[in-house]
């Protein structure tokens, strides 16, 4: 890969991290380190920087809102290393909702390295802050939230339930107990939406060819993708390549959340 010549502001604890973002960039950037990420967002008026990494840990560290973030320019990527937890996800929400560029690598999941590579070269626009933004709207529980914010995040590729548990800090059991208290989908049918989701971004907004979506969502072949849609979005999917597919799954899919939520109250 050519040399990258960016003016990134981070703010990470992490050693390894700090490390990886210095192998990455290289000489021929310049990293401007900070003691928090509410610091780098409070500098009005700096056109310099191209990239903005931080983490996310255990405990809430913003209460932001389009209101309270001063005016720098939001076209800039923010990147957020991060532990999924309750906290954590209230943030990220935030942030969504008051105009972030926000992308997401979990710590103990993500290759940081590969999602580095992909922000920097812009190649790694996704549905997360479109999805969580209606979401939020929504005024689920806060826990509740939390799971499905992990459920959109690990979207972007075939996963398990066993892996939401973990991203969530719960264990499977505890995961199912309350989705079923909240009238939701199972998490196995949960991460088929999502997934469909990142799949209908993909081939209606991008324009990506099913067999690349295929291979970026980690599925051996079409057909496994295919049966996969159809058995969790009951359409094929060629359908999800038709223009407005994206707007139309998540309508259904924020449909399934409110009957949830309605049944119960």
């Amino acid at each position: 890969m050519p040399q990258l010549r960016l003016v990134v502001d981070a703010c990470l604890a992490d050693q390894d991290d700090r490390r990886i973002l210095a192998d990455f960039v290289g000489r021929e950037s310049t990293i401007r380190w900070y003691s928090s990420i509410a610091e780098i967002l409070s500098t009005v008026g700096d056109t310099q920087r191209q990239l903005i990494v931080g983490e996310l840990g255990r405990s809430v560290l913003w209460n932001v809102t389009a209101d309270t973030l001063p005016t720098w320019d939001r076209s800039v990527p923010l990147l957020l290393r991060a532990e999924l937890t309750s906290g954590s996800a209230h943030d990220l929400v935030s942030l969504s909702r008051a105009g972030a560029n926000v992308f997401v690598s979990l710590r103990g999941f993500d290759d940081f390295a590969r999602d580095l590579d992909r922000v920097a070269l812009g190649t790694a626009e996704g549905p997360e802050s479109v999805i969580l933004d209606r979401v939020e709207s929504m005024g689920l529980a806060s826990r509740t939230t939390h799971i499905i914010t992990g459920a959109v995040i690990l979207g972007r590729r075939r996963t398990t339930v066993a892996d939401l548990s973990r991203v969530c800090g719960s264990s499977m059991r505890a995961l199912e107990w309350r989705l079923a208290r909240n009238r939701l989908p199972q998490a196995r049918a949960l991460l088929g939406w999502t997934l469909g989701l990142h799949a209908a971004w993909s081939l209606d907004r991008c324009g990506t060819s099913i067999k690349s979506a295929t291979a970026d969502l980690a599925f051996p072949n079409r057909t496994a993708f295919g049966n996969y849609i159809k058995r969790h979005l009951g359409i094929s999917p060629g359908r999800l390549a038709e223009p407005g597919s994206f707007v139309r799954i998540l309508e259904r899919f924020l449909n399934t959340l409110s009957a949830g939520s309605t049944a119960q109250s």
